[in-house]
């Protein structure tokens, strides 16, 4: 049925200027309900995407997969990876919008859909895209590419380590590679690929930033639970979360770190207080010394 779908909206896409057709694409592996947070991000897609086909790809679409990695990432339950490897297929395969679910849309995204590719940068690691909102037609190469390296590579190797590399990762080290540039800093306006494609600043997909025009914001919810991210592993760890954690172990750091401040504070005082008395001392000796001379 779902098949039947894709169809129809892509032959309708044939008569419209847009490259992309109009298809959300979004990946829900948990048998746990959806989070109040994450229904609401998928409110949001229905208000701004009202003509528009969405697709929750489930365990059981993604069973006829032929394909080690999202198997082997599948069986130890780490839906983030499965989900990697799925936003690549669906978009190669049927054209589209891949959205995480904890991404809130904020404004239609009809304005993108001329593009053949988009994507943002990363808000926290400028030198890496981040794909939890972006667009291709069928069929794109840089995402034949990232197919290629699927079709080739384990989730878990024979000694049993896991690749937890973060897609935006593998997504940006195969747009220098294809593209041949490079991406150093901060961007401030879109920069333009090959074939119509745009790398957006990260307040456009990613993070709303005041007085930024802004089209989704990912929540990072982590809504599949039971997983772990680390920030050198995997660079999706929740912004919002780490924030709040950051500040609060910087407060008990900086308690910490005041009494011990403030101790070799007093412990310099006292020296300096020492040094005072022995150079009084010296001084009143050299004195009484001087005076016993001239006697």
């Amino acid at each position: 049925m779902i098949l039947v779908l894709i169809i129809f909206i892509s032959y309708i896409n044939i008569f419209s200027l847009d490259l992309i057709p109009h298809i959300i694409h979004y990946a829900w592996f948990s048998e746990n309900p959806k989070p109040e947070k994450i229904q609401r991000c998928i409110s949001s897609w229905k208000k701004y995407s009202k003509d528009w086909l969405i697709i929750q790809w489930t365990s059981e679409l993604i069973k006829p997969f032929d394909n080690d990695f999202i198997k082997e990432a599948y069986e130890l339950k780490k839906y983030a990876f499965v989900a990697d490897y799925l936003r690549v297929y669906a978009l190669y395969t049927y054209g589209g919008i891949y959205i995480d679910s904890d991404v809130e849309l904020s404004a239609s995204l009809n304005p993108f859909l001329n593009h053949s590719f988009f994507v943002s940068q990363s808000r926290d690691r400028w030198l890496h895209v981040a794909p939890d909102c972006f667009g291709a037609q069928k069929g794109h190469p840089l995402l034949k590419e990232m197919l290629k390296f699927y079709r080739n590579h384990h989730f878990r190797d024979k000694n049993g380590n896991l690749d937890e590399t973060w897609v935006g990762i593998r997504f940006s080290e195969i747009i220098q590679d294809l593209y041949k540039i490079k991406l150093k800093r901060k961007i401030i306006k879109p920069v333009i690929l090959p074939n119509n494609g745009s790398i957006y600043p990260s307040f456009y997909f990613e993070q709303k930033k005041h007085g930024k025009i802004n089209y989704a914001n990912h929540l990072c919810t982590h809504s599949w639970g039971g997983e772990k991210y680390n920030i050198e592993k995997y660079l999706a760890k929740c912004y919002y979360d780490c924030r709040t954690n950051n500040i609060n172990k910087l407060n008990q750091n900086c308690k910490k770190e005041s009494f011990y401040i403030n101790l070799i504070h007093v412990f310099l005082f006292i020296i300096f207080l020492l040094i005072l008395m022995l150079l009084k001392k010296y001084k009143y000796t050299y004195i009484n010394k001087n005076n016993c001379l001239l006697n």
